[in-house]
């Protein structure tokens, strides 16, 4: 980003010197205090990785004794601009992650392969499902960076995505009941980027500004009656829309020299997700408590059929260099480096992808990358890890877990009762965690995803 903006860089200096200047935020019924939960000793910051259409695990994430099955798209290091890679061992599971992972292969971060199931074949309904364990349209169904900012109040939270990724991003920002003032603050990385947000910045007005600050109080004293306030929705979705506004300064400040401008000419080396990645680096080191990017890929994202336009290789090469773009770049950012900076990290998808040559209503008969949901990998690194190895097993039916079962470890890593007001139901969970739990849902579900 340019450095020229004179105000910017002099916010710059307050947010790094600060942390992350938080604004109140609306006042709730209960706001639960953030901190350490069962078992962990600090809270972390989660970075969280979603690779949009479907990864191909049996092809990156679960290579069973290190091989790839017989069906897979054969590609070559070059072909992804790799060298020397290697397929990495996830402890002493026998799994291995494919070659493209070759980044990850020499981190002293823990990594952890988490085996998950569901029943959405359709991407409209697992994209959803994936980024908030609760079901599409539900009231109170909402990401996790509305609950981030509920509790630590403004611009803790990001989503940022790139050309084709909205869909993820309007997904991963759902606020469910924690209200519009705490929708996460939604970045776009596009052609043109830097230039727009200058463009915004320069043409801020604190004229304007007074006022519409004076017509929103005035607007907002008719809702106010002596048995409560009015909720409005689109006077909540307008006066979240314009603090976001009010706050584009601290925003910038936050992101310093990093980029919102996408290459025009995207390839594994450079393209709108490392640079993404980039920014929500710049935010998470400067006061931000979660972020997340939306990964559409490169050249075409995850959503790979071996019967589709693109040959086996051809499909199999994407999923292998849309990972490692992903993967190397949070090398190159310092990310996979120190074990112990607080921050966990998470490679996260919508569903797998299948081999089996299944006649049903979803595949009709045909074999290659079909809709896997009912078995499929993600990865975590580092942050509350304790060991290298499996959260369940893709080789047992019964040794899976569903999405509102990982969206419930993100949140007790970051400090947050994932069964606390306003955040997950306990219906949603796996039956084995369920109210019996000892001592307590939240606590088996620290030990199953980090400390056993």
């Amino acid at each position: 980003m340019s450095g020229s903006l004179s105000r910017r860089n002099l916010l710059y200096g307050a947010v790094a010197a600060s942390g992350t200047l938080a604004l109140p935020r609306l006042a709730r019924g209960f706001v639960p205090t953030p901190g350490p939960l069962h078992g962990l000793s600090q809270t972390y910051k989660v970075l969280e990785i979603f690779c949009y259409g479907g990864l191909s695990h049996e092809e990156t994430l679960w290579l069973e004794s290190g091989n790839v099955p017989d069906w897979a798209g054969s590609w070559t290091d070059s072909d992804i601009g790799l060298s020397g890679a290697t397929t990495v061992p996830v402890g002493s599971s026998g799994i291995h992650l494919g070659r493209m992972c070759t980044p990850l292969a020499g981190t002293s971060k823990k990594l952890r392969v988490v085996c998950l199931e569901h029943d959405l074949e359709p991407h409209t309904a697992a994209i959803p499902y994936a980024l908030t364990g609760g079901c599409f349209g539900r009231p109170n169904t909402s990401g996790m960076g509305a609950a981030i900012e509920s509790v630590h109040g403004s611009r803790t939270a990001f989503v940022l995505h790139g050309p084709g990724g909205r869909t993820g991003a309007v997904a991963a920002a759902q606020f469910g009941q924690h209200g519009s003032e705490n929708q996460p603050v939604v970045l776009s990385v596009q052609e043109g980027g830097d230039a727009i947000l200058a463009s915004f910045l320069a043409s801020r007005s604190g004229e304007a500004d007074d006022l519409r600050d004076q017509l929103g109080a005035r607007y907002g004293s008719w809702l106010d009656h002596a048995a409560g306030r009015v909720r409005s929705h689109g006077f909540d979705a307008f006066s979240a829309s314009y603090q976001r506004a009010k706050e584009a300064d601290l925003i910038a400040a936050m992101l310093g020299s990093a980029s919102l401008e996408a290459p025009t000419s995207p390839d594994y080396a450079a393209n709108a997700t490392r640079v993404a990645l980039g920014a929500a680096k710049e935010l998470l080191d400067h006061g931000a408590r979660y972020a997340a990017v939306i990964d559409n890929g490169v050249y075409e994202n995850y959503d790979r059929h071996h019967q589709g336009t693109y040959s086996e290789v051809e499909n199999a090469t994407m999923q292998a260099g849309n990972l490692f773009s992903v993967l190397d770049e949070l090398d190159a950012l310092g990310m996979l480096a120190d074990p112990n900076d607080g921050l966990l990290i998470l490679i996260n998808t919508e569903f797998g992808r299948s081999s089996e040559d299944d006649v049903d209503p979803v595949t009709h008969g045909r074999d290659g990358t079909e809709h896997a949901p009912e078995g499929y990998a993600v990865l975590t690194i580092g942050g509350p890890n304790a060991t290298s190895g499996l959260v369940g097993d893709l080789r047992s039916s019964s040794s899976r877990y569903n999405p509102a079962d990982l969206r419930a470890a993100l949140y007790a890593a970051a400090g947050l009762d994932p069964l606390a007001e306003d955040m997950l139901l306990s219906g949603d969970l796996s039956p084995v965690f369920d109210a019996s739990s000892t001592p307590t849902p939240t606590a088996d579900i620290v030990d199953t995803f980090f400390l056993i």
